[in-house]
């Protein structure tokens, strides 16, 4: 027991220095998610007003991995504060913008499904056209985006 008082005494300036370390990468992390956050309120898949779906996709992909990293390193620094005894910092925005790309998710992904079938259908010889097919295979956008789902994401 002796030898466990002695280390950890020893080890009380680097708990100190890591503390102060943690600290500020919290501070600098909170600052680099609301940027985010901002960005995506202005440029992000929900403000294209529908006008480019494409270039909403592509946005969509952006933001989706932008927020799946915040979300990892906000896992990592709420470890870090738990071990240090700090209190855990929220970033409501990260879950507004989780929020928001589910919400938005419901368009962008009826819309790639729909590009998707209307891709291979391009690639069909009209000899070998069966419209039987199509009409199976054509998506009905009602059971896909429920009413209560349809609703426009706030950022």
């Amino acid at each position: 027991m002796l030898k466990a008082k002695k280390r950890d005494w020893a080890l009380t300036n680097v708990k100190k220095e890591f503390t102060v370390v943690t600290t500020q990468q919290v501070k600098d992390f909170y600052k680099e998610v609301v940027e985010l956050y901002e960005e995506f309120g202005k440029l992000g898949p929900g403000r294209l007003g529908g006008a480019d779906l494409e270039e909403g996709l592509v946005r969509m992909d952006k933001y989706s991995a932008e927020l799946a990293s915040k979300v990892k390193t906000r896992e990592q620094l709420g470890v870090a504060q738990k071990l240090f005894g700090l209190p855990i910092q929220a970033y409501p925005e990260l879950s507004e913008m989780e929020q928001a790309l589910k919400q938005l998710s419901v368009v962008y992904d009826l819309y790639s499904a729909q590009k998707e079938t209307r891709d291979g259908w391009g690639l069909t010889l009209w000899s070998e056209l069966e419209m039987q097919t199509m009409e199976k295979v054509t998506p009905s956008p009602e059971p896909r985006a429920p009413s209560d789902e349809r609703q426009a994401p706030s950022p």
